[in-house]
Order: structure tokens, then C-alpha cells, then sequence
């Protein structure tokens, strides 16, 4: 039995009615366009995982091979004064994100999500080919540092402004009730860049010597992101745009809203993000806690990449799942509470049994309670602000939390080991940051059904 639906349309100034067929059996109109919404969100959700996980890929790649960088951009005699150089090389991109996410969010918002993402890729090609391609200071002098600043700049700037307009995509191609899992592969994508990065330095670590490393093989990395960009260039040309142009020529209802308006909810996603910032950055400072603390091997480090990047992509998308469900507001604090409640214990265990493989394990369940944290608030934080102020809203507040708190975090934890003597301090740092951020999520802005009663592209 078929179950038919008619179309029409005019041919040769002919109308003709005729059914559409998929593998032999009859489908109305009406199904016909719910599998081209569903092809859309799909290609949506590839199109931002892709751009969003090379620009965290060739963000981490760089912290991977910092001691490298080092040598070949800063080869000064003293070592501690070479690695302090490029790791506040990697610190500037912190500075740039705020302004890429002003300068490119307002762009977004003014001609369409997609030539926002477009404007990123093609910065964060410059950046990446740059690195790649840079010769050292052997060759060119103070010119080389110069240079490698330039590009990390750059590449900072197309990374605060991607933030913006790849959530806002997300987001507003979900269907009602969806948005927390569609909106939580913007963070699932941020893990998937940590996974690629992990996985990359062990393959180079496995293919060639220290030596090789060192002289030239440290490059590829950022040679095999060049390589994936066209894909995701193609991609973003094609995707569904979802501020289309009638929504940015009618009248801009955000400008109603008050400056004490926009605070309050700029400071709000500051906030919720500071205590996720700190908990991401305290798993990236555990590769160097690994080596210096634990003894561990370089080698070993690569693969916690590899493994919390592992955690952190399901886990992410089970938050955003069960935000959908249950609301932003108890997934986020319960995840919070939970990391905050094993924090301590952790640490204990770690220290007490310092194995790779307690090491890893302990880490990895860690990094699950804050990844379906941060994935259910993701979506929640982005609906907080009105379409035509949503990319800039959105990342400028994400961006400014990211450089306030991501950009020092190293120093805190260095600072608090030197001064306390004890792991435990960064501890009681990264369980007071979690605690705070949680404390937002009990304001009215967040209610159970919050994900699904302001999933309204067009009047939010």
C-alpha cells in the first residue's frame, strides 16, 4: 500500500502533478521536506564539527609541541626563558579571541552565520599555513618570533569569532526541543580538536626520531589541518543559512533592550563558562603535571590528549541530550557538584597510586562529569540573547571568559604549587571556580524547559 503526496510544478508552461519516490515507495510533500530539514541539520553539524575541531586542533597542536617551537623560534640559552617565551606566544592568541569575537560576531549578525564561519576559515588557513611553512630564527632573525606572533594572533582572532557564529548556526537550525544536543557539538567539536591533536603527536612520536622531530617533522601537524580545510570551506559554502535576509533588514527589536540588559546576561555566560574554562584548562595542565609532578614520560602526555578528547566528545553530546530533557539547570550543577565533590578524592588517589593507568582513568571521569556540564549549558547560554545580537553576544561574553580565565590559568596553578607546595591547591581553586559557576544556572533565566520554550529563532 503507497501512500501518496501530490506536488506540482510547470514544465514546458505545462503544470504536471507528480509524486516523489524514494527506493520505490510513494512519500508526501510533507516527509519529502523533513528529510531535506534533516539532511540540513546534518550538514550543519558536520560543517561546524569540522571548522571548530581544527581551530581547537591547531590551538592544542601548539601546546603539544610547545618545547619544539621553543627551540626553533626562541633558541636562547636559557631553556626556562625559551619555553616561557612560546607558551606566552600561545597566551597572546588569548588576547585576540575577544576581539575576533566583536569584530566577526558583528559581522555574523549583520550578513548571515555562514559568511561570518567562511571569514574564519579562510584566517585560520593564513595562521595555520603561516606556523607551517615559518622558518625559524636561524634563517630569519628576530623576524621569525615576530612572525610566529603574527600568526598566533591571527589565529586567536579567527577562534573568538568562530565561537559566535558556529553556536548561533547550530542552535538555530535545531528543531523545538532539540537545541541542547544539536547546539552541544559546538563543545563536542572543541574535544574532538583535543582528540586529533593527541592522536597526531603519537603518530609522530611512533614514525619518527627526536631528532627528525626537532629538525622538521614537528610541522606536519599543521601541514594535515591545511590538508582538511578545503572540505570544510566547501561545506560552509553550502550550508543553510539560518538568519536569512528578511530577519536582518526587519526592525531590530534587540536594540529595545537595555544596557543593564545585555550586562546582566553578558555576565551571566561569563560566569557559567569561567568554572568550564578553568576545569579545560586543568586537564591541559595535566600533561605537564604528568612529567614534572608524576615523572611520566613525554610520550605518555600525548596520550592523555588522545584520551580526554576521547571522554569528552560522547560526553558532551550525552549533556546536551539530557538538557533537552530535563533543562540546563540540573545538568549543569549536577555536573559541577560532581566534579567538585571527586576533585579532592582524585587528586588523593593520584598522588597516593601515581600510575599511567590511574593517572588516565581518574582523569577520563573527571573529564566526563564536566564535559555533559558544559555541554548542556552551551545552547542554554546562546538562546540567553536575541538573533540579531546572538553572535556577537555570544562569543564576545565565551571569548572574554575564555582569555580572563583560560589565558592565566597555567600561571594560577604554577603560582599556587610554588607558593603552597601542594597539588591540593589547585584543587581548591578548580572546586571553587565550579561551585561559582553553578550558581548562575538557579537565576529565572534558566528554567527546566528553558531549551525548549525560547527555542524561537525568529522572535529570540
Amino acid at each position: 500500500m503507497h501512500v501518496r503526496g501530490k506536488s506540482s510544478c510547470y514544465l514546458d508552461r505545462l503544470r504536471i502533478d507528480f509524486h516523489f519516490s524514494y527506493d520505490g515507495i510513494c512519500l508526501p510533500d510533507e516527509r519529502i521536506n523533513h528529510l531535506k530539514q534533516g539532511n540540513n541539520r546534518v550538514r550543519t553539524i558536520v560543517t561546524t564539527t569540522i571548522g571548530n575541531g581544527i581551530e581547537y586542533y591547531d590551538f592544542t597542536i601548539y601546546t603539544t609541541f610547545s618545547t619544539v617551537i621553543a627551540r626553533v623560534f626562541f633558541p636562547f640559552s636559557d631553556k626556562v626563558l625559551s619555553l616561557l617565551l612560546a607558551v606566552a606566544t600561545f597566551g597572546i592568541g588569548f588576547l585576540a579571541r575577544p576581539v575576533g569575537a566583536a569584530v566577526i560576531g558583528w559581522y555574523g549578525d549583520r550578513h548571515g552565520r555562514t559568511a561570518a564561519m567562511l571569514l574564519t576559515y579562510r584566517l585560520m588557513a593564513i595562521g595555520m599555513l603561516m606556523i607551517a611553512v615559518l622558518p625559524g630564527y636561524d634563517r630569519l632573525g628576530l623576524l621569525a618570533p615576530l612572525l610566529l606572533v603574527a600568526a598566533r594572533l591571527l589565529q586567536g582572532f579567527s577562534t573568538g569569532g568562530e565561537m559566535g557564529a558556529a553556536t548561533a548556526l547550530l542552535v538555530e537550525s535545531a528543531p523545538p526541543g532539540r537545541s541542547g544536543v544539536v547546539g552541544s557539538w559546538q563543545i563536542a567539536s572543541q574535544h574532538l580538536g583535543t582528540l586529533l591533536s593527541g592522536a597526531m603527536g603519537l603518530t609522530l612520536g611512533a614514525a619518527f626520531s627526536r631528532p627528525q622531530i626537532d629538525d622538521w617533522a614537528w610541522r606536519i601537524p599543521f601541514c594535515a589541518g591545511i590538508l582538511i580545510l578545503p572540505m570544510g570551506y566547501h561545506l560552509r559554502r553550502v550550508a543553510t543559512e539560518t538568519l536569512h535576509a528578511a530577519q536582518r533588514t526587519s526592525p531590530d527589536r534587540s536594540r529595545d533592550r537595555s544596557a543593564g540588559w545585555y550586562a546582566r546576561r553578558l555576565l551571566i555566560v561569563m560566569t557559567v563558562t569561567a568554572g568550564g574554562t578553568v576545569s579545560q584548562y586543568f586537564f591541559l595542565y595535566g600533561t605537564t603535571f604528568s612529567i614534572h609532578t608524576l615523572g611520566f614520560s613525554p610520550r605518555f602526555s600525548l596520550a592523555i590528549n588522545f584520551v580526554l578528547g576521547l571522554t569528552g566528545v560522547p560526553f558532551s553530546l550525552l549533556g546536551g541530550l539530557l538538557s533537552d530533557r530535563y533543562g540546563p539547570r540540573a545538568v549543569v550543577i549536577l555536573g559541577r557538584l560532581i566534579l567538585a565533590t571527586l576533585m579532592y578524592p582524585a587528586l588523593y588517589l593520584i598522588l597516593l597510586d601515581p600510575r599511567p593507568g590511574v593517572f588516565i582513568a581518574v582523569l577520563s571521569v573527571l573529564m566526563a562529569s564536566h564535559a555533559i556540564a558544559s555541554g548542556g549549558a552551551i545552547s542554554a547560554l546562546t538562546m540567553l540573547f536575541p538573533m540579531r545580537a546572538r553572535g556577537m553576544a555570544i562569543g564576545l561574553s565565551y571569548a572574554g571568559s575564555v582569555a580572563l580565565f583560560g589565558g592565566t590559568a597555567h600561571l594560577v596553578f604554577t603560582t599556587l604549587m610554588d607558593v603552597w607546595h601542594s597539588a591540593f591547591a589547585c584543587a581548591a581553586y578548580i572546586v571553587i571556580m565550579a561551585l561559582l559557576s553553578a550558581c548562575p544556572l538557579f537565576l529565572p533565566e534558566f528554567g527546566r524547559r528553558h531549551a525548549a520554550a525560547r527555542h524561537q529563532p525568529s522572535a529570540a
